[in-house]
């Protein structure tokens, strides 16, 4: 055995006693009892953090966001819709509902602009999933849409949409 070899074996056995001395002597000393409240103690707790929480006086976007956190999700983010049963749905509301067009998001890649409007990615010359209507230009403030009709051009302005913290 050479040298080197003899010396990783020696550090590799103190750091096993050290480990090991470490280990037992800090679980010797520990205890894991968890401290159990009752329901009108929990209770008592969020009204007194409520009454905290109002007279810190939260922003508009502070509230907001803990709204948003207490409801229920909507839309489950981890379930996959076929791609026809959503654009059946598209159809219907669009027959019902006035159309709505939102810009949220852009990407450049190269000269080519990928935007995202209603939730989905499309570039220039894209049929949206509405019916009749196509994007005609993209850029970093509005996108141009045409509908259905010869001079029926809608202007989307880009919308960021920020979270305060």
């Amino acid at each position: 055995m050479t040298k080197r070899e003899q010396i990783i074996l020696a550090l590799m056995a103190v750091t096993l006693v050290v480990g090991g001395y470490m280990y037992f002597s800090d679980s010797a000393n520990q205890k894991t009892t968890v401290p159990l409240f009752s329901m009108a103690e929990v209770k008592a707790l969020q009204a007194d953090v409520d009454t905290a929480m109002s007279k810190q006086g939260l922003s508009e976007s502070q509230k907001y966001l803990l709204e948003i956190i207490s409801d229920q999700w909507q839309d489950d983010p981890f379930v996959i819709i076929d791609a026809k049963g959503s654009e059946a749905v598209v159809e219907k509301v669009v027959d019902t509902v006035d159309v709505t067009f939102d810009y949220s998001a852009y990407v450049i890649i190269g000269d080519a602009f990928v935007g995202v409007i209603n939730g989905r990615e499309y570039q220039v010359g894209d049929s949206l999933a509405q019916d009749g209507y196509t994007l005609v230009r993209i850029d970093t403030k509005s996108a141009l849409i045409k509908g259905p009709g010869v001079t029926n051009m809608i202007v989307v302005p880009y919308r960021e949409y920020v979270v305060d913290r």
